[in-house]
C-alpha cells in the first residue's frame, strides 16, 4: 500500500487526484492540502511514502517544497512527484531527484503509472516489489502494442498523424502515439521538449547552441522552438 498526500492550491485538481486514487486498490490518499506550510507541518508528524505537488503556489513553491522536506526529514524521505500545467520546471524537478513529473491535464493511466513506478522501483522506505530492472514502455502502433526500452530511444520526431522513435538502428519506428503523450511517459527518463516536432534525450545530447541542438548518431541538428528556449537555458547551466 502507498500512502499519499497530495498538495495543489488548486481545488479541482485535488478533486481529480482524489477520483483517481480512489480506483487503486493499493494507493491510500491520506490528506489534500491547499497549502504547502499546512503540508510541512503534517510530514512533520507522519510518515508518507509518496507526496504529489504542485509547483507555483503561494507561500513556498513547490520545488522548495522538496528542497525543505529533504533537508528536514532526515533519512525517511517520500517520493515527489510534481503536478503542473508549466513544462519548464521539469529539469529543476528531476536535479531534486523526484520520482515523476505530470503535465496538467494527465489522466488516469498516466497517474497510475507514475504511481507504479514509485511501487516497482522503491524510493526510501519502500520495499519495491519484484520486477525486471528495466521495464519497457509500451506505444502503440496501429491495434497493437510494442514494448521499447526508454533508455534506447534517441529523440523523438513527429511526423504528422504518427510519430518516429529514434534509436541506433537505422529505421526509426513508427507508433500512432501523439507527442505529448510521448512527452510525459519519457520525461522521467531524461527527455525534454526542445520543439513542437521533437523531444530528445539529455544523454545524448553532444552540443546546444543559440537556436539547435546536436545529437548523438544524427547528422543534421535539431531546431530549438521559441516557447522552449526557457527550457534549453535551463538545461545548458546544468551539467548534461
Amino acid at each position: 500500500m502507498l500512502n499519499l498526500i497530495a498538495i495543489d492550491d488548486n481545488a479541482s485538481a485535488l478533486s481529480t487526484i482524489e477520483k483517481y486514487a480512489a480506483k487503486v486498490a493499493w494507493v491510500n490518499l491520506i490528506a489534500t492540502f491547499t497549502s504547502p506550510l499546512a503540508a510541512l507541518d503534517f510530514l512533520g508528524e507522519n510518515t508518507i511514502d509518496v507526496v504529489l505537488v504542485d509547483v507555483q503556489m503561494q507561500d513556498i513553491s513547490g520545488l522548495d517544497f522538496i528542497h525543505i522536506v529533504k533537508q528536514k526529514q532526515g533519512t525517511t524521505i517520500p517520493a515527489f512527484i510534481i503536478i503542473s500545467a508549466f513544462n519548464q520546471y521539469a529539469i529543476q524537478g528531476f536535479d531534486l531527484n523526484i520520482s515523476d513529473y505530470l503535465l496538467k491535464p494527465f489522466g488516469f493511466d498516466r497517474f497510475l503509472t507514475a504511481l507504479e513506478k514509485v511501487r516497482v522501483n522503491g524510493h526510501a522506505g519502500i520495499t519495491p516489489v519484484s520486477s525486471p530492472s528495466n521495464i519497457g514502455l509500451f506505444v502503440r502502433q496501429n491495434s497493437k502494442h510494442l514494448q521499447i526500452n526508454p533508455t534506447t530511444i534517441l529523440w523523438v520526431a513527429s511526423n504528422g498523424h504518427t510519430v518516429q522513435i529514434h534509436t541506433r538502428l537505422d529505421t526509426p519506428l513508427l507508433v500512432t502515439e501523439t507527442m505529448t503523450h510521448m512527452e510525459s511517459v519519457l520525461q522521467p527518463y531524461g527527455f525534454h521538449r526542445v520543439h513542437k516536432r521533437y523531444l530528445v534525450n539529455r544523454s545524448h545530447i553532444k552540443e546546444i547552441n543559440s537556436s539547435s541542438i546536436m545529437m548523438e548518431y544524427r547528422p543534421e541538428p535539431i531546431p530549438i522552438g521559441k516557447t522552449y528556449r526557457s527550457v534549453i537555458r535551463q538545461m545548458s547551466s546544468n551539467s548534461i
